[in-house]
């Protein structure tokens, strides 16, 4: 019986060893298989706020007291507020210090109305752009006295080329009449000089309609002559007139600065390191950079500068909520877009972009928008 007993323990101990060696395959409720959430890159989470670098750029970022209110503050307090985080932030005076808080890591975000540029690609990253804006002309709405604007209108060139075209056909008009009048018509004396001074006077109120009747042709030509005038003088007056109120009405309007050509030999004022300052060195025209807007304006009011050229939003706003005889002139041009910036490979980024997206796809974009801009966003 001791030969059995032996030989059930060294079978026993060889199935032990033999369930011990083999690979335990993992049970199907022991995989994990990641979902869709956990598939997304997720933003690192943390209990410190995130410090978000921004500057004064009306009406986007507005100081007010200690804090701050604006387009752009509203939205980023959207976002955040869906991405469950707190934050804090960090004024600075520029945009340059903007990007350069976040390149350097010394902050997790940057905004205000900072364009997108493929050369600040090279050192930030941004986000999906989240308003279009461009740049556009601020000049100075000129209020001359009435005596002023005529004498300007009367002795522009284009009006003395009017009158002087007029008086010709006059002059004209009044030789011809002489010509086929002066043998036989007291009024219109031989000589010279005295017989033209007559038949330009005859010109000059026959054409005119007033027609006092002190002096008229007799002569069969003359008659013709004179029924010629008077039909042609409806047409000159009427040419006249609407010469002049042309240049009236260009007088009144126009600022002589409503497009990028007209910046050239002009004294131009932007902010220093704006899209509008990279705009003007590329066009080749001289400006005067100043580190804020407000300073930029007070330039314009002063005389200092023809014009401002900077974002077309900030422009508008400014005039809207000032009394100021500031105008815009023109059309937008060089369009742009403002984004959120942050650091290259941002764990927040994605995160960003997404809420950001359902900001504007759910409406809270648009309510945003006319909150600020008066209108639903485009």
């Amino acid at each position: 019986m001791r030969l059995p007993h032996r030989l059930f323990l060294i079978v026993l101990a060889g199935l032990v060893w033999l369930v011990g060696s083999y690979p335990l395959q993992a049970r199907p409720a022991d995989v994990v298989v990641p979902n869709a959430h956990q598939s997304r890159p997720q933003a690192q989470q943390s209990d410190e706020p995130l410090q978000v670098v921004t500057k004064v750029f009306e009406p986007f970022v507005i100081k007010d007291g200690d804090d701050f209110k604006g387009f752009s503050i509203d939205l980023w307090t959207e976002i955040v507020r869906r991405m469950g985080r707190q934050y804090e932030f960090i004024e600075v005076e520029t945009v340059d210090d903007q990007l350069a808080a976040v390149a350097q890591g010394k902050a997790d975000v940057a905004i205000a109305g900072i364009t997108m540029t493929s050369e600040r690609e090279h050192s930030v990253d941004f986000s999906y752009p989240y308003f279009k804006a461009g740049l556009q002309i601020m000049t100075r709405r000129e209020r001359s006295l009435p005596f002023v604007n005529l004498m300007t209108v009367i002795f522009n060139p284009a009006m003395l080329e009017i009158v002087g075209i007029f008086f010709l056909i006059m002059l004209i008009a009044a030789h011809a009449v002489w010509l086929v009048e002066r043998r036989n018509n007291p009024d219109f004396p031989q000589t010279y000089w005295r017989g033209i001074w007559e038949a330009l006077w005859w010109s000059a109120v026959t054409v005119t309609t007033v027609g006092y009747g002190d002096k008229t042709p007799r002569g069969f030509a003359g008659r013709m002559l004179g029924l010629f005038w008077m039909f042609a003088g409806l047409f000159l007056i009427a040419h006249f007139t609407a010469g002049i109120t042309a240049l009236l009405t260009l007088q009144q309007w126009d600022s002589n600065i409503s497009t990028e050509a007209d910046l050239h030999g002009r004294r131009v004022a932007t902010v220093q390191g704006s899209t509008s300052d990279d705009f003007l060195r590329e066009q080749r025209i001289s400006a005067t950079r100043v580190e804020s807007i407000e300073e930029a304006y007070d330039l314009l009011a002063k005389k200092r500068v023809h014009a401002i050229v900077y974002d077309a939003p900030v422009l508008l706003y400014y005039i809207t909520t000032n009394n100021t005889d500031f105008q815009v002139t023109g059309e937008v041009f060089a369009t742009e877009h403002y984004g959120i910036a942050l650091p290259m490979d941002s764990p927040y980024r994605e995160a960003i972009n997404l809420h950001l997206l359902e900001i504007m796809e759910d409406g809270t974009y648009n309510l945003i928008y006319e909150r600020w801009f008066g209108v639903t966003a485009e």
